[in-house]
């Protein structure tokens, strides 16, 4: 069983990295807050919880980096400021909000999902990256499938964003 999972969640990460544009435009887009007088604010839903807690822990952190609701409430923001938010489905009724939000401060953002079902999401964000893997990668004796990858293959794609953003802040800086 570990195999399988092993395969196939090797294949959804390598399905993420054959979209290195769009993680590049994506990077680039929360760089201009780093490189400005901005903040890159950040919000992760559900299991996708890991990408804010290594957004704002993590070894490779970014000094501006900030979790989007402070005490239950969206930061004031501005838009000098970029966003990245993380859910699990682009139809998440706390996505769809803070993106509305987002939308009316004028603040550009980012949303990471493992599946994108929702059109109401494309009128709102820059950038919408489907890591397409809300699905079970192991099939069990009842036919269903298990071993959901999500939250993996946010932080897979999160670390990836880190990686291209430091690299264009080295340019600059």
């Amino acid at each position: 069983m570990l195999t399988i999972f092993t395969t196939q969640l090797q294949g959804r990460l390598k399905d993420i990295a054959q979209n290195e544009e769009l993680i590049e435009d994506a990077a680039r887009l929360l760089c201009q807050s780093l490189i400005g007088d901005g903040s890159l604010y950040i919000d992760a839903q559900e299991e996708m919880g890991g990408v804010l807690a290594e957004a704002l822990h993590g070894q490779d952190r970014f000094e501006q980096t900030k979790s989007l609701y402070q005490n239950g409430v969206v930061a004031t923001t501005s838009p000098v400021d970029r966003a990245l938010l993380v859910a699990p489905t682009s139809g998440h009724h706390v996505l769809l909000k803070t993106a509305k939000i987002l939308t009316e401060h004028a603040v550009p953002f980012v949303v990471i999902v493992a599946k994108h079902e929702s059109k109401e999401l494309d009128k709102l964000a820059d950038i919408i990256i489907d890591l397409d893997s809300m699905d079970g990668l192991v099939p069990n004796d009842l036919g269903n499938r298990i071993g959901h990858p999500a939250s993996i293959t946010a932080l897979y794609c999160f670390i990836a964003l880190q990686l291209m953003m430091k690299d264009i802040l080295e340019e600059y800086l």
